[in-house]
This record gives C-alpha cells, structure tokens and sequence, in this order.
C-alpha cells in the first residue's frame, strides 16, 4: 500500500469535514439569532461532526508528516467552503433557512465530487482499500445531499 497517498487523502478528508464544522459553528454565532437559522444551521452542524468522527473512524492511522500537513489543509481549503463564512454570507447562505440548505447542498455536492475523484485516483495507483473507503465517504456525502435536497423540495411546495 502507498501510505503517503492514503495519509493524504484521508487527512485531506478530514480536514474539509473540520473546516465545515468550524464554518457552522460561527455561522451559528453570528446567525443563529436570525428567524428559523438556529435549528437549520444546529442540524447541519451535528450532521458534520457525524461526518468528521465517521471518517476518522474509516481512516484510522493515516496522518501525514506534519511537513505535509499544513499543504494539504490548503488543499482542502481549496476544495470546500472556499473563502469561508464571508463568502458563505456573500452567496446568500445565511438570508434564510432556504439559502442555508442551498448552500449546503452545493458543498455537499462538492465534497461528494471531491471525495469520488481522490477515490478513483487511489483505485488507480491500486490502492484498493483507501479507495474504498473514500468511495464509502463519497456514498455519505451522497446521502446527505439527497437530504438536503429534499428539505429543499418540501421547502418549496
């Protein structure tokens, strides 16, 4: 097994989930107060910790070299929640309970894609067990994103 690529896509893995959940975490500071924020931003919130303590349960011993480290959580900060609870707020996460789950779901739908492709490339380099674990983390994501998008549908009807 190729330790590095699997340390890295792991502590990549992980360090999106925590960057989503310090995201929610101050949203919910700062927007929590607002008409019906506090529980929509609350569930997203504990659906991500779920997510991040899930996945460090499937990653098990990967942690990279703390050289590596600091290059992969920018690595993850390029691939979700890019410019953070200010870019969050400028797309309109926080207007409503409605923009909140948008948003949501099209970070879910990122990470999805994001968590697929790292799987797909560890399959490639025969990297099979990494790979599908990712792929597992990828079907979570999934999962999570049909949720969202069917509070967005019962939103709207």
């Amino acid at each position: 097994m190729n330790l590095r690529a699997a340390e890295e896509a792991f502590f990549t893995a992980r360090e999106m989930e925590s960057r989503a959940i310090r995201l929610y975490e101050r949203a919910l500071m700062l927007f929590g107060q607002q008409q019906g924020m506090h529980a929509q931003i609350s569930a997203i919130l504990r659906e991500e910790k779920e997510h991040l303590r899930r996945f460090t349960q499937l990653s098990g011993e990967y942690f990279p070299s703390q050289e590596d480290q600091a290059l992969l959580s920018a690595k993850a900060a390029d691939a979700l929640f890019t410019g953070g609870l200010v870019e969050a707020q400028r797309l309109g996460a926080f207007d409503s309970p409605r923009g909140l789950i948008a948003y949501a779901a099209s970070q879910e739908q990122g990470a999805q894609t994001f968590y697929e492709s790292m799987g797909k490339a560890l399959e490639e380099a025969g990297e099979t067990d990494a790979a599908q674990a990712l792929m597992k983390i990828a079907r979570e994501e999934s999962m999570h994103l049909h949720s969202l998008n069917t509070r967005l549908r019962e939103m709207d009807a």
